[in-house]
């Protein structure tokens, strides 16, 4: 840990409930049925159900599940540290909302790569115990399976290369087409695995998730939007928009940027995340990535305050592009 990490740990520890505040997920109300709903899990993770095919059950014996559009889960990362192992690493200054046994039942998840804060494979492993009955189909990058938990089974697993399209349909709910398009990161999850998994971001129908990515190279800590203007940038959120878009929502990182000579290659600052959100043409976008881990340099608050500015800067408002309270459901137009 470096001394400006360390100093925004003494300094965002004690008031976490106040930087990054939450409540416990509902998981949408009834009469959104007809609406797309996400809720922020932490970090990079969102739960999103989609609109409903026909009317729920009227049963009183229906359960919680009955009656749910299909519903995606976006890079589960819910153990207390960052790390190939639980003795060490960043450890989670914010817990996860709601606990495995506690979340509607997944139909389809999708990771983005395999970091540790993105592939999580305690939380993984327990998803998989929770729902063998019917396992989830999970979407990856090429090459992405070997490093997953072998309680996954193989045949549930859909590898995919940058804009390629899987239609996948659950029984019950109906069908949804995953696209997996491009994004400016790497992978890795050991010593001798650098880039041989390919990382990625996701479109399904009106949704947009953005994973974790870059945006340009720079070594310059300014984050005006003027700055940097000259540098070329990554092509492929404009493609995104051009070929898939526009999207009713965009769920698009804002957080571990600092310092970026070191990370801008990989992870976008506040400003950028609104050049992206302009860029894959979305409505609306809501802001991950941040808010769970001391990944980086800036404090814990720092990325909604950027994000302000960036709005304010380039003309977008916050009922455009929001950070939600943890655990939060939101519903969408789909």
């Amino acid at each position: 840990m470096n001394k400006r990490t360390a100093v925004n740990d003494a300094r965002d520890m004690p008031r976490v409930d106040e930087l990054v505040p939450r409540t416990k997920p509902d998981w949408g109300k009834p009469e959104n049925a007809d609406k797309m709903k996400a809720t922020w899990m932490g970090h990079a993770s969102y739960l999103v159900e989609m609109p409903r095919d026909g009317p729920a059950p009227t049963s009183e014996k229906s359960t919680k599940d009955e009656g749910r559009g299909v519903t995606i889960l976006f890079d589960p990362a819910w153990s207390k540290r960052c790390s190939p192992v639980q003795f060490a690493g960043s450890i989670r200054y914010q817990d996860a909302p709601a606990t495995v046994d506690e979340i509607p039942e997944i139909d389809i998840l999708c990771l983005s790569h395999n970091h540790y804060d993105h592939q999580d494979t305690n939380t993984l492993t327990a998803i998989y115990k929770r729902f063998s009955h019917r396992p989830p189909v999970l979407c990856v990058g090429l090459n992405g399976t070997d490093s997953l938990p072998s309680i996954i089974p193989r045949n549930r697993v859909v590898e995919m290369d940058w804009w390629e399209e899987r239609e996948i349909t659950v029984e019950g709910k109906g069908k949804v087409k995953v696209t997996c398009t491009p994004a400016q990161h790497m992978s890795k999850r050991g010593a001798f695995d650098t880039a041989k998994a390919l990382w990625t971001s996701y479109a399904i129908k009106s949704l947009w998730f953005g994973g974790d990515t870059g945006y340009r190279h720079t070594e310059s800590e300014s984050h005006d939007p003027s700055a940097n203007a000259d540098l070329p940038h990554c092509p492929a959120f404009k493609q995104i928009g051009e070929r898939l878009g526009p999207f009713s929502l965009g769920l698009i990182p804002i957080g571990a940027y600092e310092p970026r000579w070191f990370l801008s290659s990989v992870h976008c600052s506040p400003i950028e995340s609104v050049r992206i959100f302009q860029e894959v043409k979305a409505k609306t976008a809501l802001g991950i990535h941040w808010g769970t881990w001391h990944m980086a340099w800036e404090a814990v608050d720092e990325p909604p305050k950027l994000l302000k500015a960036a709005r304010e800067a380039l003309g977008v408002t916050e009922a455009q592009f929001g950070v939600p309270v943890l655990g939060e459901t939101r519903a969408f137009e789909a």
